[in-house]
């Protein structure tokens, strides 16, 4: 099953929306690997992806919450931070065990869940209120 954007995934910050949509299509990409078979062929390609990914993009919205004096920052910002370290997890069990089967897994799952609790629901929060200041200034 693919992901597809949509609006109710827009937080209306340009740089961020791209940002999410370079993370679809490489959702979409391991979920097709996966449904052929060829998951774990692309698995170590995708945790090098999410490695930079997370940097690049939790550092953006950072960047967004700071210049614009997002109420909710912290809150945001341990979101972020509970993300990485599972996601750290994730890669070193994948290292350490090279378990690949398992490892695809919980990288789906937590690629599907983030995007649908913290996108949709977060960032889309944060992507408000940085449109309503935007316009005060």
């Amino acid at each position: 099953m693919a992901l597809e954007w949509s609006n109710d995934l827009s937080t209306g910050v340009v740089e961020i929306d791209e940002q999410h949509k370079e993370l679809i299509k490489n959702i979409n990409m391991l979920l097709k690997a996966c449904q052929e078979g060829k998951g774990k062929e692309i698995l170590g390609d995708m945790i090098d992806f999410l490695g930079k990914y997370v940097v690049t993009h939790f550092s953006t919205e950072e960047r967004y919450m700071d210049k614009y004096k997002y109420p909710d920052k912290t809150a945001h910002r341990q979101e972020h931070k509970y993300f990485f370290e599972t996601f750290e997890n994730i890669k070193q069990n994948h290292f350490n065990k090279n378990e690949i089967l398992l490892t695809t897994i919980k990288l789906n799952d937590l690629l599907v869940k983030w995007l649908v609790n913290h996108i949709k629901k977060t960032d889309k929060s944060m992507g408000d209120f940085i449109s309503k200041s935007s316009v005060k200034t």
